[in-house]
């Protein structure tokens, strides 16, 4: 599988009506570019690439939950009767994130002065999110906005929750495990300590358990300001890389895939994500290249995201979606067989939406057996881990009592 890397640029052209427009778009070069938006109806006269450093003062990202609190409010107005930019204004009084409002206001602002929703969304910082862009773009040509952003909501929900189902099962153990380990550190460096000193005064020979836990409480005490501090330098150093280097968090993205307890919830998740937002974009009338690079940014995971890129290419060629599929390694085998199906029967988007939601129960079902099953193990651990350090502290002297 190929590594594809997008660039962003500012362009400028012409609409198949001759009518000038412009906005900022992601690609991998200046020709992808142009075939991109040729298919969305628009003739590229000029583009330049956007500086990452210009990038990260222009625009902020939002949490998916904010999106998600703001479309379904946005829904309900519309429904009611309410213009777009009255709904916007109520949605403004509501938004406590400053950057958020901002951007909202500039929305807002942009429509007063004549704009499309898709246009004003388009300039900003929403527009990154291609989902969001391509429903509002197809809402806006079928006079379905209302309904539109009502099933942008649920879809932005479901992702949100799934993420956190995902989130708990990975963090849980992560979480518990540190806890463990901090006890027995404070223990080894702060109790064990006090018992040495009393167990000197004995003037007998300790038990080899009580021995081995002094030496390690020694070796606790001599390097745990140098461990400390390497391990911080360490987390900072690895965060500072996920942010700045895409081939480390595509390393970091396939070993979430290869875990072994939850390597499977993790490219479940992706999978259901991927089927759930290009079911949702076919159904709404998005072209099918265009639907893939909101389904790629939706996975959440480098891994999924370049198997989508490869999958518009091999669609570019003339191939099928569920060739492309059954030729990625990172799909299960039934995902490819039912694309199949759905593409002869054509009822692709219904197909797909059954997808994620089998792969949606499959990720519950699966966090619930983790759940629980890692809490009688965790437990299991740390009475060992203390029955041992108990057993170590206290041998000495229960042994010196039957000797008296």
């Amino acid at each position: 599988m190929t590594t594809t890397l997008t660039t962003r640029f500012v362009w400028t052209g012409k609409n198949f009506k001759g009518q000038k427009v412009a906005g900022e778009s992601e690609a991998t070069n200046t020709e992808n570019l142009r075939r991109l938006l040729y298919q969305q109806g628009i003739l590229v006269s000029s583009a330049k690439k956007i500086r990452p450093a210009a990038m990260r003062q222009k625009i902020q990202n939002f949490s998916t939950t904010e999106t998600a609190v703001f479309l379904r409010q946005c829904a309900s107005l519309l429904k009611a009767g309410l213009p777009l930019v009255q709904t916007l204004d109520i949605c403004l009084e509501s938004v406590a994130n400053t950057a958020f409002r901002g951007e909202l206001q500039r929305v807002r602002d942009q429509l007063t002065e004549g704009s499309s929703f898709y246009a004003a969304l388009r300039g900003g910082s929403l527009g990154r999110d291609s989902l969001l862009l391509s429903l509002v773009q197809a809402a806006e040509q079928s006079g379905t906005l209302e309904t539109m952003m009502e099933k942008l909501a649920q879809d932005y929900e479901k992702t949100e929750q799934l993420r956190a189902r995902v989130q708990s099962a990975l963090m849980y153990p992560i979480a518990v495990l540190l806890v463990a380990v901090s006890v027995t550190i404070v223990l080894l460096v702060k109790v064990v300590p006090q018992f040495a000193q009393t167990f000197s005064g004995l003037g007998a020979e300790l038990p080899a358990i009580t021995q081995a836990l002094l030496r390690l409480s020694d070796l606790a005490i001599q390097y745990a300001l140098i461990t400390g501090v390497a391990g911080i330098a360490a987390a900072f150093t690895v965060s500072v890389c996920l942010r700045r280097y895409k081939k480390v968090r595509l390393w970091k993205d396939r070993l979430l895939c290869h875990l072994p307890v939850t390597g499977d919830i993790v490219k479940h998740a992706c999978v259901a994500r991927f089927c759930q937002i290009l079911g949702s974009s076919l159904k709404a009338g998005v072209p099918l290249l265009q639907a893939l690079q909101s389904s790629a940014s939706a996975t959440g995971n480098l891994v999924y995201e370049q198997a989508c890129q490869d999958l518009a290419e091999l669609i570019n060629q003339g191939q099928t979606l569920s060739f492309g599929v059954r030729k990625a390694r990172c799909f299960p085998v039934m995902i490819g067989q039912l694309i199949y199906v759905g593409e002869q029967s054509g009822t692709l988007d219904q197909m797909l939406e059954n997808c994620a939601t089998r792969y949606e129960q499959s990720v519950d079902n699966a966090v619930g057996r983790l759940s629980s099953l890692i809490e009688p193990v965790i437990m299991t651990v740390l009475g060992a881990i203390i029955a041992t350090l108990l057993l170590a502290m206290y041998l000495p002297v229960f042994r010196l009592g039957a000797v008296l």
